[in-house]
């Protein structure tokens, strides 16, 4: 993407256009056409599913909604203080909710707790972490609803 005054240009539906669906940016576009390649092993994913927040108002159309029969549990990895990395697991048998960002993440934080106040399902929050296209690689984060308890827990 070009800037330009400041803006940055939005690129063409045409461009941003996978299986007669338009997608808000390239990045979603590329993680659309990552998440068909994964179809033949058996993941389903649905694009811009509808939810609602705790209100009406609150109305979020996420990027994606993932299922997967093979694989019932999502895995993560988080940092901790000490600079250490554990692993963390929840079980996800309808599967997880995915959000794709690119390095601007305005309106995150409010979307997470939102998330985690009123979610039903996990939340995947990736951002871009270089490469383009079909190799494009993804920081993940996980936002666990409250209403699954302590289940994303080690």
């Amino acid at each position: 993407m070009k800037k330009r005054h400041g803006i940055f240009k939005r690129s063409s539906p045409e461009r941003r256009t996978f299986r007669d669906v338009v997608y808000d940016s390239l990045l979603e576009y590329c993680r659309a056409k990552q998440l068909a390649m994964n179809e033949t092993i058996g993941l389903t994913w649905q694009p811009h599913p509808q939810f609602i927040l705790g209100c009406p108002e609150n109305t979020y159309a996420a990027d994606f909604r993932v299922r997967t029969p093979d694989t019932p549990v999502l895995y993560w990895t988080v940092a901790n203080r000490l600079g250490g990395v554990r692993a963390r697991s929840i079980p996800v048998p309808d599967g997880w909710i995915e959000e794709v960002k690119g390095p601007v993440r305005a309106g995150v934080g409010r979307l997470k707790r939102l998330w985690k106040a009123y979610g039903t399902l996990p939340l995947v929050i990736l951002t871009h972490d270089g490469g383009s296209g079909l190799q494009t690689r993804w920081t993940r984060s996980v936002v666990v609803p409250s209403s699954m308890g302590r289940k994303g827990k080690l």
